[in-house]
């Protein structure tokens, strides 16, 4: 089996008693839908005009690219729509349909396989409403009786007539049905610092409705609402009952790490069982590399198990790998990384022979890794490799290279002939191959127990950092410290009100015209402006930015924030809400302002440089920033924005938000070292630290669950790179490193996202361009990252390396599907 281990990626969350109480409600069990089905005839009809249908569902299979229909609910078996109802997937859009000519079809796309999503259907006056994680998506008109709550046979699963092509792949839970009342999603959830939290299920359900809660393994069609309508079972196995679930606390373990099918492969994959069973492609040629979508937070142990169910004889490999682990010659344990394969480890590229006896056929493969030490043991059932000890942290397989700097996560390589299953906890029948052994802790099921302080991978042991954990802070959660706001000018004075916050950096353009890019801060003061498209100093426009209100902003009568009838987009950050320090650790004093704990300050300085050289500048974060932005605001000098970073070739190259040009080295004007946890450098380049110019420079370090700065490299395919940030975003900046290629920004407010029908909604930072809908600039922001969707140079340069800084709407530890 030739060939390294291919290009990890990155994610991390928090655990804890307050995390673990976040979830009031909690969901103990799922249901995974892999080949069979529930079905189930009412013994008479219900209300067929005014009803309601909730689930949650994790999707999973190879959906996501090439499953045509995916049948959630189905009722009757003809096109009519007296005798049938559909709610279904369709290409990844999220249908309904009453007959061919009656359909709910949601614009968004959801092919995320990594979190769970809640959907809700109802009817009512004649109009069938489609809900996604509480927000309308879709509705439309529907005349007369329909299929669903008639005394016909219903399908769960499937369509009627049970066409294997119409199979759902994924996992249910929570199922409820409402007969005869229409109701909100804030029945059944509720938003919860920005997160949307099951509720308990309290409800009249009316003579037809039904609550499969899925607890028993045997009966999953059971219907727990008193009304005892209950499902017949057609081959969902009991080893089809999850722990995975969307909660975690006592009495549930949350949503589990899984294959990722979002990172692309040279020879492809099939997923099967719920993305826990990876199979070659029909096209196989080489070795087939896969990561999970989870990494190995850096406070935890983790500890998992692989099998090849008895298929093959373990004609496989399975380890660890870093985030920036990519392919180096022809071994399966490429630099960053530590797997094992047939009896041979290899420890960041280098091989070692008979580390333990061979994998035989329906072996039991363990993994335990310690986040904090980057040390792996490896062995198979129940005998560690190499007189390993976990427990004990000694005689370790080995220790994956640059683990201190960058994510681990679960790595598996495949050839021709292997069916790997994986178990993360979730699951130690690996699907039903093997006796389920229920060994672990609370919430877990695993074959052999872990070692002592090892935990299964899932969203209950993912780690986020606490001042801006939703479950541990009212006040600075990330929809507190970041936003994006859409709004229409008027032409006159305008108060922006639902950013969430008073501001203290505010970024505004104009959407459908082609006015410049407004940058005000509270340091600098209202009023006051920059421009990212170009080089000129701050100055003062009075019908500007003129208030930082307690939810927003306002803005004057300027056509660059306010024109009547124009659409416009407001991002906004918060600091210190204004109030400002001097910070003495740099070479010259600073005036910052900043929230230590929450990764960005706002560093205002007057620069000291009249020829070539570097100063240290004090700016005030917790932890060295991993990016930051510095532009000269007044002095006798003009300047360029200069972006700098931890994902350039060094502190001493830079990229200018107001040009398309390529990273450039800036060491000739004094060289800059690595930030330390007190102190950035500024050189003599231009935009910089000429001595006089006042300077303001946006620092920003890497947060877990809140900001990301990083880079990814392309493959020049529309199934593009998947990148992990930890969180579903809310902002993501991209440029790349080496080519003449625009500043990108994309957010979750404007239309796009997750469209690729319809392109996304592109802004260009370095140019006055108005917003284009661009199916050649697609990405999907997604519940732990975003995934390219281009092939497009932009965005997607086979081998091309591209910068991004990305801010958070929810950590992944409790982030929904998109």
């Amino acid at each position: 089996m030739a060939g390294p281990l291919s290009n990890p990626f990155m994610f991390k969350s928090s655990g804890g008693a307050a995390a673990a109480a976040f979830y009031p409600h909690q969901i103990a069990n799922s249901f995974r839908w892999d080949s069979g089905y529930l079905k189930f005839t009412p013994s008479s009809a219900g209300n067929r005009q005014t009803w309601t249908f909730s689930c949650w569902m994790k999707q999973s299979g190879t959906i996501l690219n090439d499953q045509g229909d995916m049948a959630i609910l189905n009722a009757g078996t003809s096109g009519h729509h007296a005798d049938r109802f559909r709610m279904y997937f369709h290409t990844q859009q999220l249908r309904s349909s009453s007959n061919e000519a009656n359909y709910n079809v949601s614009a968004n796309l959801y092919r995320d396989p990594s979190a769970w999503m809640h959907i809700v259907w109802k009817l009512t006056g004649g109009v069938s409403y489609q809900y996604v994680n509480g927000v309308l998506i879709t509705n439309e008109s529907v005349s007369g009786n329909v299929a669903i709550n008639n005394a016909v046979e219903h399908t769960m699963g499937v369509y009627g007539g049970y066409a294997t092509a119409s199979r759902f792949k994924g996992y249910l839970a929570e199922v409820v049905f409402i007969d005869g009342t229409a109701l909100n999603p804030t029945s059944f959830a509720s938003e919860k610092n920005g997160c949307w939290v099951p509720d308990e299920i309290d409800l009249t359900f009316g003579s037809q409705g039904y609550h499969l809660n899925f607890a028993n393994a045997s009966a999953p069609g059971n219907d727990v609402s008193g009304n005892n309508n209950d499902w017949t079972n057609v081959s969902l196995a009991t080893h089809d009952q999850m722990l995975d679930t969307p909660t975690f606390g006592s009495d549930s373990g949350g949503n589990f790490c899984t294959l990722n099918p979002l990172s692309p492969t040279t020879n492809g994959a099939v997923y099967t069982e719920g993305n826990l069973k990876v199979s070659p492609a029909s096209n196989w040629s080489s070795t087939t590399y896969i990561k999970g979508n989870m990494h190995i937070p850096k406070d935890k142990k983790i500890y998992f198990e692989a099998s090849d169910a008895g298929s093959n004889g373990g004609l496989f490999a399975v380890g660890i790998a870093r985030e920036s682990g990519v392919p180096s010659g022809t071994n399966v344990g490429g630099a960053g990384s530590v797997t094992l394969y047939d009896d041979s480890k290899y420890v960041n590229g280098t091989q070692t022979s008979s580390f333990i006896t061979q994998a035989s056929a329906g072996d039991i493969v363990q993994v335990a890794v310690d986040g904090a030490t980057g040390k792996v043991w490896l062995g198979i059932n129940n005998t560690w490799g190499g007189s390993g000890d976990p427990a004990a942290g000694s005689n370790q397989a080995g220790i994956v290279t640059s683990f201190a700097t960058e994510h681990l996560f679960p790595v598996v390589a495949q050839n021709s002939a292997s069916n790997l299953v994986m178990n993360f906890g979730q699951d130690s029948s690996f699907a039903g191959a093997k006796t389920a052994q229920g060994n672990g802790g609370d919430n877990e099921d695993f074959t052999y127990t872990p070692p002592t302080n090892f935990v299964a991978l899932s969203t209950a042991n993912l780690t986020v950092a606490d001042a801006i954990d939703p479950a541990q802070t009212d006040d600075n959660y990330p929809q507190k410290l970041f936003n994006a706001t859409l709004y229409t000018g008027t032409g006159s004075s305008n108060a922006i009100t639902g950013v969430g916050f008073k501001p203290d950096w505010s970024w505004i353009k104009e959407r459908n015209g082609t006015s410049d890019h407004q940058v005000t801060d509270s340091t600098r003061g209202v009023t006051k402006f920059i421009e990212t498209n170009t080089t000129a100093n701050q100055a003062t426009d009075t019908n500007g930015l003129t208030a930082f209100g307690s939810d927003g902003f306002t803005v004057g009568s300027s056509a660059h924030y306010n024109t009547n009838n124009d659409t416009y987009v407001g991002w906004s950050w918060r600091a210190k809400g204004g109030t400002t320090s001097t910070n003495d650790e740099g070479d010259v004093d600073t005036t910052i302002q900043v929230d230590p704990s929450t990764g960005f300050s706002i560093v205002q300085y007057t620069g000291s440089l009249s020829s070539s050289g570097a100063v240290h500048l004090g700016h005030g974060l917790s932890k060295a920033p991993s990016a930051v932005i510095t532009k000269t605001t007044g002095g006798s000098n003009a300047g360029n924005w200069w972006f700098l970073s931890d994902s350039q070739d060094s502190w001493n190259y830079g990229m200018n938000l107001n040009s398309t040009a390529a990273q450039t080295d800036k060491s000739g004007n004094g060289s800059m070292a690595s930030p330390t946890s007190t102190v950035f450098d500024v050189n003599y380049t231009d935009g910089m630290n000429e001595t006089g110019d006042l300077g303001i420079a946006y620092c920003f370090a890497n947060i877990e669950g809140y900001i990301k700065e990083g880079s990814y490299v392309g493959n020049a395919n529309a199934d593009g790179t998947f990148v992990y940030t930890g969180f579903s975003p809310a902002w993501i900046l991209v440029k790349e490193f080496g080519a003449s290629d625009n500043w990108l920004v994309y957010d979750n407010k404007r239309l796009g996202y997750n469209k690729s029908s319809a392109g996304n909604a592109i802004l260009y930072i370095d140019t006055t361009s108005a917003e284009e809908n661009q199916a050649s600039r697609a990405l999907d922001i997604l519940s732990n990252g975003f995934k390219i969707r281009t092939s497009n140079a932009t965005l997607n340069a086979d081998a091309g390396k591209y910068q991004y800084l990305a801010f958070s709407h929810n950590p992944f530890k409790y982030s929904l599907a998109r």
